[in-house]
């Protein structure tokens, strides 16, 4: 069907429109603002989108993440200590669940007793292999003003990580109202079937008088394989 002389002239001149006849008004959606027409329904994105397929790179599966390198199994029972103190067992002192925590809602107040060290520890049943090396942290801090501490006979904390033989001590630093982590790195020169972890706290020879006056919190206990 052809457009009159009449319509024509109502037109632009520079405007030219043929109506087909049997096509429909979304046959004119490839045109947008006089830009050029878009791709047709189905048709590419982009010319990239026809290229070959690299068939050496499997497809992702998001059903099985890789996990982030360098992270292994925490091997401590209860280590962010938001059971309380379940799982620890306690040496020359007093254990009890506390509010005040690093992370989460729990953490364990570890004090100690009229002798001149106490341990807080955990015994882990695992197969150690020589030359295998473990990492242990726990986060401390003061249950009460520290110059109390300093002045009922504390005189610092330690954490050792230990499998037979084969032992690592390390100091932690003085004690603060601020959470500070305690750290040991050993590497196992024997065959064992369990390591131990433990906290020790110490006062002076000449220890308080009265136990459960020497206080801190401990959370955020780790040991793990290092990679």
């Amino acid at each position: 069907m052809g457009i009159t002389t009449a319509a024509a002239a109502m037109l632009p001149a520079v405007v030219a429109l043929i109506v087909i006849e049997g096509c429909s008004l979304g046959a004119l959606d490839g045109f947008s603002d006089g830009e050029g027409p878009s791709p047709e329904a189905g048709s590419p994105a982009s010319p990239d989108a026809d290229a070959p397929v690299d068939a050496s790179v499997p497809p992702a599966d998001s059903s099985d993440p890789e996990p982030d390198a360098g992270t292994s199994v925490n091997l401590l029972a209860n280590a962010d200590f938001e059971l309380g103190c379940a799982g620890w067992k306690v040496e020359f002192g007093f254990i009890a669940e506390s509010e005040i925590a690093r992370n989460g809602t729990r953490s364990c107040k570890f004090c100690m007793d009229t002798n001149w060290e106490a341990f807080l520890e955990q015994r882990v049943t695992v197969p150690v292999k020589s030359g295998d090396t473990y990492v242990g942290e726990i986060w401390m801090r003061a249950a009460g003003p520290p110059a109390s501490l300093v002045a009922a006979g504390f005189v610092g904390s330690s954490l050792t990580i230990s499998a037979g033989a084969s032992e690592d001590e390390t100091d932690g630093p003085p004690i603060s109202s601020e959470w500070s982590r305690l750290t040991a790195l050993l590497t196992v020169d024997n065959d064992r079937s369990s390591m131990t972890f433990s906290t020790r706290l110490q006062q002076t020879g000449n220890p308080a008088d009265v136990g459960n006056v020497i206080c801190v919190y401990v959370d955020d206990a780790a040991l793990r394989p290092l990679k």
